[in-house]
């Protein structure tokens, strides 16, 4: 509410910042590449997905999620529906890969969404039978329009599965998740619109209770927040007052991490977790995880986006933004990684304490040269040490082409493997499981 502050004129603030800026980027050395843990692979093409999706799109994997437990609003387990959760946004696909303990992939579940984002397993009709909310972007390229949408992807008598439009007329969405607000025992929703320029917000959608002749929910819309730029809206109680809340990550311009606290009456109190940076920072992700084992939700963290200038910038990483409690976070950076799309904690090595996994992706046009690509770290995992402290390695170099990522044991010999998604021109690999081989628990470098 200042009224002393007058806007610059715009050359004399672009001349303010090239008469300090660098002659060129320092970009940071990768941490060295693992020896101790040991991995097989196996590639799944598009061409292993048959969908009605245009013909000869390259992938373009925008999220990957691990379907492999009971949630709120989720349907008690279906043999055969426990997988991978596939979203690619530009082929059009969205599949769940189910994996056998012989390590074989197959699909149970597909449908198509012309670009989906984000996809998270329910029940959300009470049926006794899985369904999925896929988030539909509406085009592949950023712009402002209405043809973003929820898609319910809807498992039918005959057990096929058809998406169909569940809330139409949105921007561009980025994320969907599920959950009961206001304890009337239905399925509400928080969605985030990332949007563009002038569209983007943060929408609850409130389940009346009504149904119509066709068997879809309806649901009663409220604006939350009207920034655009939303990436994820994961859902967690952050108060312990038994009810959901949800934390935003909000991009663009304002670069912030938001807790929206449930008042108990269909509206939320927003409180700053992480302050915004600069508007270039490039915030690309995050993961509710109790990282320290605490027992509070900390905040795992990247900042890797580079599509805005195409610039590799030094300053993009890995960052714990931990739990004091009260209110009160503190935030570190755990390792600077060039591109960082995704971080997902987990136990790699099976000492019991969480590690971290994270991937990469630095698009062909962006301005760096390919030998500087090929230093890069691409997947790497962060070996907590000790309580809170964190030896980064990197497992691949070289190869920037991940913007998903997602840990689960796919194949269930009780040691975690790693699915990275790909985000690629002219290839047909959608994603690639990494299986982990190695046979024994294995001690960190400092014990």
């Amino acid at each position: 509410n200042r009224t002393d502050l007058h806007v610059p004129v715009r050359a004399d603030v672009v001349a303010y910042f090239q008469e300090r800026a660098p002659d060129e980027l320092d970009l940071p050395h990768p941490p060295p590449l693992d020896t101790r843990l040991t991995f097989s692979k196996t590639d799944i093409s598009v061409a292993s997905v048959p969908l009605n999706s245009p013909a000869g799109r390259s992938p373009a994997v925008a999220h990957l999620n691990w379907n492999n437990n009971v949630g709120i609003g989720q349907a008690a387990k279906v043999e055969g529906l426990e997988g991978l959760l596939v979203s690619d946004m530009r082929v059009g696909q969205f599949y769940n890969l189910a994996v056998d303990a012989k390590r074989n992939a197959v699909v149970t579940a597909k449908a198509f969404v012309a670009n989906a984002s984000h996809a998270e397993p329910t029940d959300l009709d009470n049926d006794g039978r899985q369904d999925f909310l896929v988030a539909d972007l509406g085009s592949f390229s950023p712009e402002d329009h209405s043809r973003g949408a929820v898609i319910w992807v809807r498992q039918h008598d005959n057990g096929q599965f058809v998406g169909e439009p569940l809330i139409n007329n949105l921007g561009r969405v980025s994320d969907v998740q599920v959950t009961d607000f206001n304890g009337d025992q239905l399925l509400d929703l928080v969605v985030a619109e990332f949007g563009w320029l002038k569209t983007g917000r943060i929408l609850t959608f409130l389940n009346n209770g009504n149904v119509s002749a066709a068997g879809v929910p309806q649901f009663d819309e409220q604006v939350v927040d009207k920034r655009h730029g939303v990436i994820h809206v994961p859902v967690a109680d952050l108060n312990s007052d038994g009810r959901s809340d949800f934390v935003a990550l909000i991009s663009q311009e304002f670069e912030t991490i938001v807790g929206f606290i449930n008042r108990g009456d269909g509206t939320f109190e927003p409180q700053t977790i992480l302050p915004p940076r600069d508007p270039s920072f490039g915030s690309s992700g995050i993961q509710l995880v109790d990282l320290d084992q605490d027992g509070d939700l900390d905040v795992l963290y990247t900042n890797g986006d580079l599509l805005d200038s195409f610039h590799v910038k030094p300053y993009h990483g890995i960052h714990w933004i931990e739990n004091l409690r009260d209110g009160n976070w503190h935030s570190q950076e755990l390792l600077a990684m060039p591109g960082v799309m995704r971080a997902i904690a987990g136990d790699l090595d099976g000492d019991t304490d969480l590690d971290i996994v994270a991937c990469a992706f630095i698009p062909p046009q962006s301005l760096v040269e390919d030998q500087q690509k090929e230093r890069m770290a691409t997947v790497a995992w962060l070996e907590q040490t000790a309580a809170g402290t964190f030896q980064p390695h990197a497992l691949e170099l070289g190869a920037p082409i991940h913007a998903a990522l997602e840990l689960g044991d796919f194949d269930r010999d009780g040691k975690l493997d790693i699915a990275v998604g790909n985000f690629q021109e002219d290839q047909d690999t959608a994603l690639t499981l990494w299986w982990n081989d190695t046979r024994e628990r294995q001690t960190s470098y400092q014990e």
